[in-house]
């Protein structure tokens, strides 16, 4: 049995596959770190009637002083 010299498989690298990948990829990443800081800012996200705010205890704005 006589084979050729090239063994490799071949693989279509069409351009709009790997840009479409990369972009899905990117965005999956991005959500899934949404919903980490989402759940771990979870205890600092106060909800009033004038809309949602994110209160974290050590930022100055938000420190209290003994003053």
């Amino acid at each position: 049995m006589m084979r050729g010299k090239n063994n490799r498989v071949y693989r279509s690298h069409n351009l709009l596959k790997i840009i479409i990948s990369t972009l899905v990829t990117i965005l999956l990443i991005l959500l899934i770190l949404f919903v980490v800081v989402f759940i771990w800012f979870k205890q600092y996200i106060v909800y009033t009637s004038d809309g949602v705010r994110l209160e974290i205890p050590w930022l100055p704005q938000y420190s209290q002083t003994d003053g």
